[in-house]
């Protein structure tokens, strides 16, 4: 089990991701939870253009539209959806930056 620290004020609070022990395979996570469209991809264009090419980035989204936004974007943009997961009400995205 991992337990994820959220530092933005209006998220604040710990977060279990289930089914997941040991450490993070990203370099950096985005929580979008409660935001909509567009904002996860706007929110993860600014994110990937900190980071350097090959590292991932974990999105959590509750965005029903998110699905296809994420597969939009990265054909778009050239950064590769390495993986892709729906739990209950939450979406994972794993991004590797071009």
């Amino acid at each position: 089990m991992i337990l994820v620290y959220h530092s933005c004020p209006a998220a604040r609070r710990t977060t279990e991701i289930p089914g997941f022990d040991g450490m993070p395979q990203y370099d950096v996570e985005l929580d979008t939870t409660g935001l909509n469209c567009p904002l996860p991809v706007l929110k993860t264009k600014k994110a990937l253009s900190t980071m350097s090419s090959g590292q991932l980035l974990h999105v959590i989204s509750t965005d029903p539209a998110s699905s296809l936004d994420f597969a939009g974007f990265c054909a778009q943009s050239g950064n590769v959806l390495v993986e892709e997961r729906r739990d209950n009400d939450k979406f994972y995205f794993t991004i590797r930056k071009k």
